[in-house]
């Protein structure tokens, strides 16, 4: 059920829009914020094609990265049922194309249109489920098997599609080195120790600034060399 909740929000919202609202299709290019952090939230986006980055800046402004939401996905819409200000930033991370309905309609929406509700309440508890299970995550797996599955998926996402032309499976693809750190929740120089003890070891390589793995497949449950514990 969890993993169809937010397509089967997406696509009743997009009805929705097309029965009640005129809200045509828009694309935006990478780097867009669509919502601010500490901002009132005045419209929500339906997200159908590209990927969404969310962010959250500390009171110091060092940005974590929170998540990222591959299309379909709705963004804004718990702020924008409460009536309260964003938690997060959401920037595209690709190009993306959206659909947008005010704070307003949505809210006026839900509470005239039962089977609406139903499937975006369904939405935000998939959402809540997969950012508790990613927090989890980080907290029992060590920081060297959290970035094999990361380099995994990305080796799976380059076999599957162009990270430029936003056609990837997975977004972790498209990620700098820097913001590879920041979803990690460690620091570059914590990383970077990381990525040579890794290199050292064979398990992956460099090619024109990208991390790759090798060509030989590398298990995340793989227990860590000398070198590696060192780095962590």
């Amino acid at each position: 059920m969890s993993s169809q909740a937010i397509p089967s929000a997406v696509l009743a919202l997009e009805q929705e829009l097309s029965v009640y609202h005129s809200s045509p299709e828009r694309s935006y290019g990478p780097a867009v914020r669509l919502v601010r952090q500490g901002f009132p939230i005045e419209r929500v986006w339906v997200v159908t094609r590209g990927t969404i980055k969310l962010s959250f800046l500390d009171p110091y402004g060092r940005e974590s990265i929170l998540s990222l939401r591959p299309a379909p996905c709705i963004i804004g819409a718990a702020g924008a049922i409460l009536n309260a200000p964003s938690l997060v930033t959401a920037t595209t991370l690709t190009e993306v194309v959206v659909r947008q309905v005010s704070a307003n309609d949505l809210r006026h929406s839900l509470k005239n249109n039962p089977e609406l509700a139903y499937h975006i309440s369904c939405a935000i508890a998939a959402e809540y489920t997969q950012q508790t299970g990613a927090m989890m995550e980080a907290g029992s797996l060590n920081t060297r098997k959290r970035l094999l599955e990361l380099l995994q998926q990305r080796m799976s996402a380059g076999a599957n599609g162009s990270a430029e032309s936003g056609n990837c499976s997975h977004p972790a693809a498209l990620l700098k080195k820097h913001e590879i750190a920041k979803l990690l929740a460690v620091t570059p120089e914590h990383l970077s120790r990381l990525l040579r003890a890794m290199q050292r070891e064979g398990l992956l390589r460099r090619d024109k600034g990208r991390i790759v793995l090798q060509e030989k497949q590398v298990s995340a449950d793989s227990k860590p060399k000398a070198s590696a514990n060192a780095a962590r």
